[in-house]
C-alpha cells in the first residue's frame, strides 16, 4: 500500500517575517511549525517501513516553483526527524500558465493516471485556483470507484482569511473528507430516492 499525498502548490510569497500560524479543531497538530499546511498531516500519518508519495500540481511560474522546494524540503526534513524508514517519491504535475477549459480536464487525467490499486490518499484543496480543487475532488471520486481497494482518508482545507477586519495571520485547518462521503453518497442515489435519502441526510448531519 502506498500512501498518496496530494495537493497543489502555494502560489503567493511567503512572509518569513509572519508566517501563517496553523491551528486546527479537527485535527491533533504537531508542535512543528510548518509552512504548509499538508505537512501537518502527514507528520501525522508516517509510520516505519512506509511508501509515501507526495503528488503536486505546481504552476510553472517563479513563485509556486519556489514554495514547492520549500515544501519538498519541509517533508524531508520531517521525515528524517522521525528516524524511520521511508520510500519517499516526489512528482509534480506540470500546472500551465496559459490555459483554457480542457486544461483541468488534463489535470484530472493527471491526476487519476498517478493513482494505482490500493492507494490511501490524502488531499489538501487549500492551495491553487478553484478548478484545481475541483478536479482533484472529481479525480478521487473516479478512482475511489473505478479502481481496486483505492481509498480516501482525508481531505483538508486550510482557511486563511474569514473576512474580519484586523485578523491575525492564523489559518484553521478543516477535515472536509465528509463532503467526499456525501458526495459519494448523491453519485449512488436514483431517481426517486431524495424523499428516503432527505431523511438519511437528517440523521448523518445534525
Amino acid at each position: 500500500m502506498r500512501k498518496i499525498f496530494l495537493s497543489t502548490s502555494l502560489i503567493q510569497e511567503i512572509n518569513r517575517d509572519n508566517l501563517t500560524q496553523y491551528v486546527s479543531d479537527d485535527f491533533k497538530l504537531a508542535e512543528a511549525k510548518y509552512l504548509f499546511p499538508v505537512s501537518y498531516i502527514i507528520d501525522n500519518q508516517l509510520e516505519d517501513n512506509d511508501k509515501i508519495v507526495v503528488i503536486t500540481g505546481v504552476v510553472q511560474t517563479k513563485r509556486p516553483k519556489e514554495n514547492y522546494e520549500l515544501y519538498k524540503q519541509e517533508i524531508r526534513q520531517l521525515v528524517a526527524k522521525k528516524a524511520i524508514h521511508v520510500d519517499l517519491e516526489f512528482i509534480e504535475i506540470k500546472q500551465a500558465v496559459d490555459f483554457d477549459s480542457s486544461t483541468f480536464n488534463k489535470f484530472f487525467k493527471d491526476i487519476i493516471t498517478l493513482i494505482q490499486d490500493d492507494d490511501l490518499i490524502f488531499t489538501d484543496i487549500t492551495f491553487g485556483m478553484k478548478c484545481y480543487s475541483l478536479s482533484m475532488f472529481i479525480a478521487l471520486a473516479y478512482v475511489t470507484k473505478a479502481g481496486k481497494n483505492i481509498n480516501v482518508d482525508t481531505i483538508i482545507y486550510a482557511q486563511k482569511y474569514t473576512g474580519k477586519k484586523n485578523e491575525e495571520n492564523i489559518s484553521k485547518i478543516y477535515d472536509i473528507t465528509g463532503l467526499f462521503s456525501l458526495n459519494t453518497l448523491a453519485s449512488n442515489a436514483q431517481a426517486g430516492q431524495k424523499e428516503d435519502l432527505d431523511s438519511l441526510l437528517d440523521f448523518i448531519i445534525d
